[in-house]
């Protein structure tokens, strides 16, 4: 293996499981079993299975190879005898479960079928492997091998039975009891997963014993083979070696991903064109280049991405990032619909990064292109990773958090930013001043868009891969009025992005008053409604400063929120038609950021703050929008009276905006309010209707549409049964509204009666107190029941007849 025979013949007296490495693992159970029982887990059971199996074979030549044991070959003086002598340690890098294994193998083998000296001869021996992870098991092991030089243990028990099913293998106290029995175990080595672990291979390797009635295999231990190489051959650093090592106190499944990757790129060299690459000075076939950038400097970036955590685990961390990369290969090759992407099973899985299970997901989802887009992607994070983090960051972030293209998790909105980061560093030469603008220009679109599904989101990353393509100067593209888009989406975002490029390109100093905007933590990026029409910078510095008395972080600032929502009341009264207020009715940040979406696309909204922001001081915006409220509804007067009445009392009527903003009533639509997204409570903002059935509920009757009042949308109908001429008559009374009337119905077998009260349109509402029962309702609701009775009694009388 190595032309320097000192290493090669090296005699290793001592081999050490040094701290840094994970727990056994070979002998953990799974609750995978028949009934949920638990049992060990595959990859132990595999190798134990190969191992009897090499161990009972008859073939005079069976050897088992476990391949190469990685790791690291020193020297150190040691006091034997009262002198110093050289002592070779072996600490291995990979291969740690594999030689525990074998160590249990040979502890219980020797104590079976040695004698007395063979015990005690073998015990010398394996009190040279020590285990350093945990000191509960460095101090198992070696009272482990004590017990071969005593008669503490008693192996088999029952090694004359004869077993027909190897379920039926029961010794009378098994190995783990015997163990667990002595008097030098304790409770605290329960609590060690390695010693746990060993407890149960122990047993797995006692039931074998018994099943397959073995004899006199101590010598065959000798067809078990496998090759150490040592990591000082190849010039590989102790610091490469902890971070490897620290690969997981937990198990995952990147290396069974990684060495299902190698073999499918291996079987894919001759039909992808894959060519030898050097590596570390050595040529190598492709699927080896790639497997190693892999194990050193691609997985030295996972490692140093956790710097500042405690779990070093690095493996997840890399695995859920090629489930991002592939996601994201899935959404760009996706030939259906937006709509239903999400609903598509390899979608599903990828989204969710299911537990690995196997290499179909992703070899179903790799391509020639995507593996080299891969390496170039990976090389890429790997060479410029500090200054990828450093140009990622949208200029509203808010220490400690950061956007990190190799954390796990990511909202749909990261993702976005994900795939136009990603799609850069794949496509174009890195500069780190040309990234920062591009993903400026991403963060301004996926902010100001409303990201709530993976439709939204696939929507983005298609418009941003119709962008990437001028991801190198951004702003030089967009300020182009020959460039073209063929995306709709986030149209508003991206006029705006021209006008600031445009505006940047003029004068260089508009990138700063720009950026100072954008960051302002509620505008994020959307700020066209600070630029004047003339397009002067010191108006648009003069707008921000008025803008900042205005609003905070979540929205509107308390002085216009406190005063009876003064500043929201005035934006109201600006509006000509009740037809015009299409957002939710506001002012502060909630999911749907309709506020923020006013201020970048309402242009009733914008002309408002183009006035306002203009004048000289904060004391005249606050005056103008004293006189906002004060003044008479521009609605015109005649056939829009009703409108005219209603607009009045949503910007004049303090208690109405108290009463929606307190309990989330924020959404208005046709004479109508409610909260966001809901079924019921809604609002009838015309008149007494809202007594008028709260009157007419109480009483009985059943809402038949979204007239309902409180948190019983739908009263359930209690009909009664008229007996006449012999046979019984269904009746039932039900409340109905339409756009300014509350109507009386009902049903008398199969006639159907309507009763319609006009409402009377009042100025003055105090909508905490709908549900009630006013004097001057109870009128109204006695009329229409009044008259719906007498109908009814009509119908029965015509219907009996």
């Amino acid at each position: 293996m190595n032309s320097n025979d000192t290493i090669s013949r090296a005699k290793i007296d001592k081999i050490t499981i040094p701290i840094i490495q994970r727990d056994y693992a070979q002998g953990r159970k799974t609750h995978s079993g028949e009934n949920g029982q638990p049992v060990l887990n595959a990859a132990g059971q595999k190798f134990i299975n190969e191992i009897f199996s090499t161990m009972i074979s008859d073939a005079g030549d069976k050897q088992l190879e476990l391949d190469f044991i990685y790791g690291s070959i020193f020297t150190e003086k040691e006091e034997k005898a009262g002198a110093a002598a050289d002592v070779t340690y072996f600490n291995p890098l990979d291969g740690q479960q594999r030689l525990t294994t074998l160590f249990l193998m040979y502890w219980f083998v020797g104590g079976v079928e040695l004698d007395k000296n063979g015990r005690k001869s073998l015990a010398s021996i394996l009190g040279n492997f020590s285990y350093k992870t945990r000191t509960s098991s460095s101090v198992f092991c070696n009272k482990l091998v004590n017990e071969l030089n005593s008669e503490g243990i008693d192996y088999l028990l029952r090694k004359d039975a004869v077993y027909q099913d190897r379920l039926e293998v029961e010794p009378k106290i098994n190995i783990i009891t015997q163990i667990e029995n002595l008097s030098w175990f304790h409770d605290a080595y329960k609590l060690d997963p390695t010693v746990q672990a060993m407890l149960n291979m122990l047993d797995e390797v006692q039931r074998q014993y018994l099943y397959h009635k073995c004899n006199n295999i101590f010598v065959k231990l000798e067809r078990l083979k496998f090759y150490i190489l040592p990591l000082s051959n190849f010039g590989l650093t102790e610091d490469l070696y902890v971070k490897m090592n620290a690969r997981g106190k937990q198990l995952t499944g990147f290396e069974n991903f990684k060495a299902d990757l190698q073999h499918w790129i291996k079987d894919n060299i001759a039909s992808f064109h894959l060519e030898e690459q050097e590596y570390d000075g050595r040529r190598m076939p492709y699927d080896m280049f790639f497997i190693n950038k892999m194990d050193n400097e691609w997985s030295q970036c996972f490692w140093n991405a956790q710097k500042d955590s405690e779990d070093k685990n690095f493996d997840p961390l890399f695995l859920s990032f090629i489930y991002k990369y592939l996601l994201n290969e899935f959404i760009l090759g996706y030939s259906g619909t937006n709509k239903g992407i999400d609903k598509e099973p390899d979608f599903t899985l990828l989204s969710n990064e299911v537990e690995y299970s196997g290499f179909s997901l992703f070899e179903s989802n790799l391509s020639e292109r995507s593996l080299r887009n891969l390496r170039i992607l990976l090389d890429q994070i790997s060479v410029h990773y500090d200054e990828i983090i450093e140009a990622s960051q949208p200029c509203w972030m808010i220490l400690p958090t950061k956007f990190d293209v190799l954390k796990s998790k990511l909202t749909l909105q990261e993702r976005a930013v994900f795939c136009a980061l990603i799609m850069y560093l794949i496509k174009k030469d890195f500069n780190k001043a040309a990234l920062k603008m591009w993903l400026h220009v991403v963060w301004n679109i996926v902010e100001n868009a409303n990201i709530d599904s993976w439709r939204a989101a696939t929507g983005v990353i298609q418009l941003i891969m119709e962008l990437v393509e001028h991801s190198d100067d951004i702003y030089e593209w967009l300020a182009d009025d020959s460039s073209t888009i063929n995306s709709s989406q986030s149209k508003d975002t991206i006029a705006e992005e021209r006008k600031k490029a445009k505006l940047i390109r003029s004068n260089p100093e508009w990138e700063i008053a720009l950026l100072q905007a954008e960051s302002h933590a509620f505008f994020k990026g959307s700020v066209s409604f600070l630029i004047p029409k003339d397009n002067s910078i010191n108006g648009f510095k003069h707008n921000y400063e008025m803008a900042k008395s205005l609003f905070d972080s979540s929205g509107v600032s308390s002085k216009y929120q406190g005063n009876s929502h003064i500043l929201l009341r005035a934006l109201l009264s600006r509006y000509h038609a009740l037809t015009d207020i299409k957002y939710h009715i506001t002012d502060k940040k909630e999911k749907e950021n309709s506020l923020k979406n006013m201020l970048s696309s309402d242009p009733v909204v914008r002309s408002a703050f183009a006035e306002w922001l203009s004048l000289p001081t904060e004391a005249d915006i606050y005056n103008k929008l004293l006189e906002e409220i004060a003044k008479e509804s521009p609605i015109p007067t005649g056939n829009n009276d009703f409108d005219k009445k209603l607009h009045q009392l949503l910007y004049k009527s303090t208690d109405l905006i108290n009463w929606m903003q307190q309990y989330g009533a924020i959404r208005y639509k046709d004479n109508y309010i409610s909260r966001p997204n809901s079924s019921y409570d809604w609002i009838y903002v015309y008149g007494y209707s809202n007594e008028i059935i709260a009157e007419l509920t109480a009483r009985g009757w059943r809402c038949e549409n979204k007239c309902s009042i409180g948190e019983e949308p739908n009263k359930i109908e209690i009909p009664y049964y008229w007996s006449a001429a012999g046979r019984e008559i269904y009746v039932s009374k039900r409340i109905h509204c339409d756009d300014k009337n509350v109507e009386a119905r009902c049903s008398v077998g199969s006639e159907e009666i309507t009763i319609m009260v006009e409402n009377v349109v009042i100025d003055t509402l105090k909508y905490n107190e709908l549900v009630g029962n006013k004097g001057c309702v109870k009128p109204f609701a006695d009329n229409l029941e009044n008259r719906i009775e007498e109908n009814i009694k009509d119908a029965l009388y015509r219907n009996g007849e």
